[in-house]
């Protein structure tokens, strides 16, 4: 959802920006947020730094190297990866649609910290993310790329992943399934306070 809304927005560079600095966080960082409590307290290690070395990680490095230095890419290779690149939101979708009818969202729904959860990542973080950018002198749509992205809803590989390393997948189904909901709200609120600031 947030790749083409962005990019929509700002077609010249909100792609550069969201993989370098979205996507790189997420593949780093966010992957060890994923983790179970009991991994995440032994520190890092080796094991911690070959579950953050993955194809995907990989793929954004080389896309930058190929942007800064001006490698083109071979025509053929560009139409294999759109297309296989536009497959990626369809096939998340029907896993989350798997997951959903599967999941127990009941008492996670009754969690008070989720829904005061969404309201900061929804709200507070994208709007203070775009002032904190702004007052840095950092480009206009780079700062709005970014706030967008944290304004959206929780992406569906943060479900995968808690999935692949044994976190609780009910709790993130249940968290994508609310933020998806509430952006219809949050998302003009956040673009009214971005253009007040």
């Amino acid at each position: 959802m947030g790749i083409p809304l962005v990019a929509a927005i700002y077609p010249d560079t909100a792609i550069l920006y969201v993989s370098v600095v979205d996507q790189l966080f997420f593949w780093t960082y966010g992957v060890t947020l994923t983790q179970p409590a009991s991994q995440a307290k032994e520190g890092f290690s080796l094991a911690t730094l070959k579950n953050l070395v993955s194809p995907p990680l990989v793929a954004i490095v080389l896309a930058v190297i190929f942007i800064v230095v001006g490698i083109p890419v071979p025509t053929i290779a560009e139409s294999v990866l759109n297309t296989i690149g536009s497959t990626s939101m369809p096939l998340a979708l029907i896993y989350i649609g798997g997951v959903l009818c599967s999941a127990n969202l009941k008492p996670v729904l009754k969690c008070v910290e989720l829904y005061a959860g969404i309201s900061v990542k929804m709200i507070a973080i994208p709007v203070v993310t775009f002032f904190v950018m702004a007052q840095l002198g950092l480009l206009e749509d780079m700062s709005a790329t970014i706030a967008y992205m944290a304004a959206l809803p929780r992406i569906e590989l943060v479900l995968m992943l808690a999935e692949a390393n044994g976190s609780d997948g009910d709790y993130a189904v249940c968290e994508i399934k609310m933020t998806t909901i509430t952006c219809l709200i949050t998302l003009p609120i956040v673009s009214l306070l971005m253009a007040i600031l």
